[in-house]
């Protein structure tokens, strides 16, 4: 489930449904004028606030998906028990390794951003165009940058001029650069 949705279904929940969906009229449906009063007009109990009708409403919408869920569930169970024992186990990444291998997969992908950025530069940059165009393009901040820059001196990929404050792309760099990424983790 997206972002996205997980926000709609929040604001759903806590501000209601503002209007039900329009639909066209039923023709062979009779007029209300012909249905038989509520039971609460005929006790004359005088009927509930609206208020009351949406958060009943909305607590038995919420028993009925939670139904349905459990027993989607439990056939998934079921069907997960039969695949057990004809399939070999395999353990589903944790979120927090995943987020791990997701953060990894995109400081390698900024790495490599940043050597093509020094070779279209023709093969010297400035630190500080370094530094713009990484956080504008792979939103890495200053220390972060920091580090991906001690990291690409430390395997050799640039070499950096303290005192003009220029990196030089090495041959090990430019190859770097140009190499296919490999392809994303995946839930």
């Amino acid at each position: 489930m997206g972002l996205r949705t997980r926000m709609k279904s929040r604001f759903k929940r806590l501000f209601g449904r503002a209007s039900p969906p329009t639909q066209a009229p039923d023709p062979t449906s009779r007029p209300s004028s012909d249905l038989p009063p509520t039971p609460s007009v005929q006790q004359g109990r005088p009927d509930p606030p609206a208020a009351s009708v949406e958060s009943t409403a909305q607590e038995s919408t919420a028993q009925e998906s939670t139904a349905q869920e459990s027993t989607a569930q439990e056939s998934t169970a079921q069907e997960s028990t039969a695949q057990e024992s004809t399939a070999p186990e395999t353990v589903p990444p944790t979120s927090d390794s995943l987020r791990e291998a997701k953060a990894a997969h995109h400081f390698e992908k900024t790495r490599r951003g940043v050597l093509r950025f020094i070779d279209e530069q023709g093969g010297e940059a400035s630190l500080a165009d370094m530094h713009d165009h990484s956080e504008r393009r792979y939103f890495v901040g200053h220390k972060r940058f920091s580090d991906l820059m001690e990291g690409l001196v430390a395997d050799s990929l640039i070499s950096y001029d303290h005192g003009a404050g220029r990196a030089a792309l090495t041959e090990a760099g430019r190859a770097l650069g140009h190499t296919k990424m490999p392809p994303r983790p995946r839930a």
